[in-house]
């Protein structure tokens, strides 16, 4: 009898009340949604990029019962009866807006999210996706193993970035505040420049590396705050013998997070959080690569909430204009935002919103005009591109769940490379025509390693580094063709 007077309930809330879905609560294939429905019944926005099968899966916080129908607003009709299963099979267009109206119990936690059955294989009698079909193709790369990196302790953090065929390293050790710097010369091999970057400074908690176009190396971090002194933000530059200091010399307490980005004409950028009553906020200085004089860029971006989350890093592009990408806490939900420098003022991108993005990393992509993104959002890799001359963001991630953290993207002779995790495994695709494919056809690019990252190696090809197993070696991996 319950479900009955629920399903009454229903009939009587889609007759007498309007769609009134919030503007943010928006389900998208690739950015599911989390809400708390107060009062047992309401509504969400459902838009989907391509016209294609979808899984809508529902999770909630109890087991008490819920029904929904989907009414597509554009056509004013709804394409559903009556919905009571967890997970439903349904065809959408990309060319309308739906809402999901239902009712359930108060105060319930409700999770919604969208698969796309066009790159996925079905199990059983399971509506759930599993690994996409990703392609296999006669093209093949050759592989070349460099010298290993090895370390005398574990590895806590490292950077691969490389300048021409130069390949360094900044890292940091398990137990250890110094953050060092390794480099890789052909014919050469590995040395470490100067002791430590950070000297007699201590309590480190993050740290980003950038190399500009002369080669410049530079290194900004963050420490630890304690009872009597507040965090440092420190940035210094390597003139060929040691490292300077160049930090801004601000006495602030500082979030966790930071990210470092230079332009064209090597103007150094960086965003970091800075505490404003009570909460982490987004900030973004400049400096031209040199001295101690930084300027606010544009005016400081004040975040939509606490951005001191447990996140790898912010994401921070410098061409052909200004953008952050970053997480932020609000009504104990984390969510994400990118905003650009539009005519002297920050405006929002229009990229989706996720759940805690993890290992983001954004670049302009000349050849093409346009931005591509990434990050790990919910154990799923996540690529978006923005061509320019349309401002639209276009999903082309592979539908896949990765069992693993971490994911790095390159580009090499005009094809796309993901490199991601995967139970304790690294696979290595790349995206051509539309498609993703194995790279050689190897469904495992390197076993028993973790902590893939890519970097271009001169005009010789691409480079993968990776994580050992036991994390006291680094190795790398030329591709080339």
């Amino acid at each position: 009898m319950k479900i009955n007077k629920t399903l009454i309930l229903l009939f009587l809330f889609t007759k007498l009340f309007p769609i009134q879905a919030q503007v943010n609560q928006i389900l998208t294939e690739i950015s599911p949604l989390s809400i708390l429905s107060k009062n047992g019944k309401g509504s969400v926005y459902l838009k989907v990029s391509k016209s294609s099968d979808y899984i809508l899966t529902l999770d909630k916080s109890s087991n008490s019962d819920f029904v929904f129908k989907i009414y597509d607003i554009s056509n004013k009709k709804y394409i559903t009866d009556k919905i009571k299963s967890k997970d439903f099979k349904i065809r959408l267009d990309q060319n309308s807006l739906y809402a999901i109206i239902y009712v359930g119990s108060k105060n319930e936690n409700i999770k919604f999210s969208l698969t796309d059955l066009d790159f996925s294989i079905l199990s059983g009698d399971f509506l759930k996706a599993k690994t996409s079909k990703i392609e296999k193709e006669d093209s093949f790369f050759t592989l070349k193993d460099l010298p290993v990196l090895n370390l005398t302790s574990k590895l806590k953090k490292y950077v691969l970035r490389i300048y021409k065929s130069n390949i360094y390293i900044a890292y940091q050790l398990e137990n250890s505040d110094d953050i060092k710097v390794a480099e890789f010369i052909e014919d050469v091999g590995w040395f470490n420049l100067d002791s430590s970057v950070n000297g007699n400074i201590i309590n480190i908690v993050n740290f980003d590396f950038s190399i500009n176009s002369k080669g410049n190396l530079y290194i900004a971090f963050v420490t630890k705050s304690g009872s009597d002194f507040a965090s440092e933000l420190v940035v210094k530059k390597f003139n060929s013998r040691k490292w300077i200091d160049i930090s801004p010399g601000y006495i602030e307490n500082f979030g966790s997070l930071l990210n470092m980005s230079i332009d064209l004409k090597d103007r150094l950028y960086l965003a970091y959080l800075r505490e404003i009553e009570g909460e982490y906020k987004i900030n973004l200085i400049s400096n031209m690569g040199y001295g101690n004089i930084w300027t606010d860029v544009i005016h400081s971006y004040l975040s939509k909430g606490n951005s001191n989350v447990n996140s790898s890093n912010i994401g921070l592009i410098s061409e052909p204009f200004l953008g952050i990408f970053y997480n932020y806490k609000s009504n104990n939900e984390i969510k994400s935002e990118f905003i650009v420098n539009k005519e002297n003022a920050w405006v929002n991108a229009n990229i989706p919103s996720v759940y805690m993005a993890n290992f983001i990393k954004g670049f302009f992509d000349s050849n093409f005009n346009q931005i591509i993104m990434s990050f790990v959002s919910e154990n799923r890799p996540i690529v978006s591109i923005c061509p320019l001359k349309s401002n639209r963001w276009i999903n082309i991630s592979p539908n896949v769940k990765m069992e693993g953290s971490s994911i790095d993207i390159g580009l090499y002779k005009n094809n796309l490379f993901l490199a991601f995790e995967d139970n304790n495994d690294v696979r290595l695709i790349y995206f051509k025509n539309k498609n993703w494919y194995f790279l050689n056809k190897l469904e495992h690019f390197k076993g028993n390693v973790t902590s893939p990252q890519i970097g271009i190696y001169g005009n010789q090809g691409l480079v993968v580094s990776t994580l050992s197993s036991n994390s006291n070696e680094l190795f790398f991996t030329l591709v080339c063709r």
